[in-house]
């Protein structure tokens, strides 16, 4: 009986290994290896040629076909690169493709007369049609832009980047081409370390999701991501290298960014979380343009000369900063001094505007203050430290009195190396009690006309107004 339990044991184990490695083989029979077209992924080969003709093998074995009544269905082999490091020499074209790296392959840029020195000038991996492509499991090293991709606005085009490592870029470690709008570019489980930049995007749907980002030492008066589409940027780890007057900030935006659970890291006292460079837009049909920081982690002291969440270089149609913490010693919401709030509004449509800034933890409620020019647009409780004297207001809008004996706003100015101060201002009243509640607008116009609010408990029945001093 024992010896009976021994013989099929052994058998299982021969029909489990033998079906392993058949499914193994038949797994393999269907990606494009690599290694068979002649990389050898051993750090000091050149790879370039292999790579290349592996991916247009495969690109030449891609289907791409009408469905009826909608956009193409795509298929295509993988391209597949076993464990090692592949040493390129010059850039390497793509289309329509799906790239597959084993345990993080590293694609090397390299000098091509030397491989121990990197080549920040070259792209690696460049294409101007790609509109469906997998790329995952890579580590890029060196290089210019890492991934320089897109297509001509095509589409159904849909562009995945997951689980891939960029360090060292000497451009852009993922830069979308212009002109790719149609496309849904998705972005997962990566990390950048000490690329001059992250992410260019132009595409109306681009999401960059549970990622960790350590920015450079060298990058200068730039940011670290520029949107010119639509980005969603959530779950991301963020540490800045700060380094002082070089104007670094982590999110230039050109048309629409939303932040969601977002560390702004405060190493070395952090910088600037987004600079917003989009005006509103108030023809039909309208584009808003907005910036929402929401569940966000700021830290934005190292920055002196764009000190805030925040930094307006244009006004956009929807600035919400809700539910985020630290923001210490600096304004949510500030603006470039040379920036004329009151030009700049001058055609703004109620019904296009749209100001939050409620929620957050922050060291004094001084921090939150919109510049009043902002005011008639904005969510919520509006708070003031007397009747508006500019801005555009309507009828039944109300500012509230702060009511405290007195506080600090800030005031941007072009002076290095603090480009602003926060100036202490003094409550009027020295007794609350005689201080109007708020201000009603009672007219529409600029700045509108008002009526003090007085708010008091009577005490008996024939209590009267507190006299106005």
């Amino acid at each position: 009986m024992k010896a009976t339990r021994m013989v099929l044991c052994r058998m299982v184990l021969v029909f489990v290994t033998v079906l392993l490695l058949v499914s193994g083989a038949w797994a393999h029979m269907y990606m494009v290896n690599v290694q068979e077209y002649g990389a050898f992924g051993n750090g000091v080969d050149d790879d370039t040629l292999a790579i290349q003709s592996a991916i247009s093998y495969a690109q030449s074995r891609a289907i791409s076909l009408p469905s009826v009544g909608t956009g193409y269905h795509f298929t295509a082999p993988v391209v597949f690169f076993p464990h090692g490091t592949y040493r390129v020499t010059d850039s390497i074209t793509i289309a329509n493709i799906n790239l597959a790296g084993e345990g993080n392959a590293i694609i090397q840029m390299t000098a091509d007369n030397d491989p121990s020195v990197l080549d920040f000038t070259t792209d690696i991996f460049i294409g101007d049609q790609v509109w469906r492509a997998s790329i995952s499991g890579f580590t890029f090293y060196g290089g210019r832009h890492q991934l320089y991709i897109g297509n001509s606005n095509t589409d159904t085009g849909n562009i995945r980047i997951e689980r891939c490592d960029f360090y060292s870029a000497g451009g852009v470690a993922i830069n979308m081409r212009e002109g790719t709008n149609s496309t849904q570019t998705t972005i997962r489980h990566c990390k950048f370390q000490g690329c001059d930049q992250i992410l260019v995007n132009y595409c109306d749907k681009c999401v960059l999701a549970d990622s960790w980002i350590y920015t450079s030492s060298t990058m200068q008066h730039k940011a670290a991501i520029v949107n010119r589409g639509t980005l969603l940027a959530e779950n991301i780890c963020g540490v800045p290298h700060v380094t002082a007057d070089y104007d670094q900030r982590w999110i230039d935006n050109y048309s629409t960014v939303t932040c969601r659970n977002f560390r702004f890291g405060g190493e070395q006292a952090g910088f600037t979380p987004v600079v917003n460079f989009a005006p509103y837009d108030y023809t039909y049909p309208i584009w808003p343009s907005a910036v929402v920081l929401d569940d966000c982690d700021v830290y934005a002291c190292g920055n002196r000369k764009r000190k805030g969440a925040v930094y307006l270089e244009a006004v956009p149609n929807m600035i919400e900063v809700n539910n985020c913490r630290g923001l210490i010693d600096i304004p949510v919401l500030n603006y470039n001094p040379t920036l004329d709030l009151s030009a700049a509004l001058a055609n703004a449509v109620w019904t296009t505007m749209h100001f939050n800034i409620a929620h957050n933890s922050v060291v004094g409620q001084w921090a939150t203050d919109l510049p009043e020019v902002l005011r008639p647009y904005q969510e919520g409780d509006i708070m003031g430290n007397e009747q508006p004297t500019t801005g555009r207001w309507r009828r039944g809008q109300f500012v509230r009195n702060r009511n405290l004996a007195t506080w600090n706003y800030w005031v941007p100015n072009t002076t290095s190396p603090s480009y602003g101060s926060w100036v202490s201002y003094t409550n009027p009243y020295a007794d609350a009690t005689q201080a109007p509640y708020g201000w009603l607008c009672t007219a529409d116009g600029a700045p509108g006309s008002w009526a003090p609010i007085w708010h008091y408990t009577a005490t008996t029945t024939t209590s009267s107004r507190p006299t106005k001093k």
